[in-house]
């Protein structure tokens, strides 16, 4: 994630998805997910806080996400 929007890494390929596809984000005590949009095609992403493992990158993570499109 950064000021142009999401990148999700796959197996072979690496997509991007500028903020305005992410239409909304839940958080739970293990994981962070966001509802993406891509045309008429709607999904999740899902990220572990397990992946955080920086000091404080899961508060910094929701701060950012708050920011981009807000708790919905």
């Amino acid at each position: 994630m950064d000021g142009d929007g999401v990148g999700c890494h796959g197996a072979e390929e690496v997509q991007r998805m500028p903020w305005s596809a992410v239409t909304g984000f839940r958080e739970t005590d293990e994981m962070f997910v966001l509802l993406v949009r891509n045309g008429r095609k709607q999904g999740i992403l899902a990220v572990p806080k397990r992946v955080l493992t920086g000091p404080g990158e899961a508060e910094l993570l929701g701060a950012l996400l708050d920011e981009r499109i807000g708790r919905r």
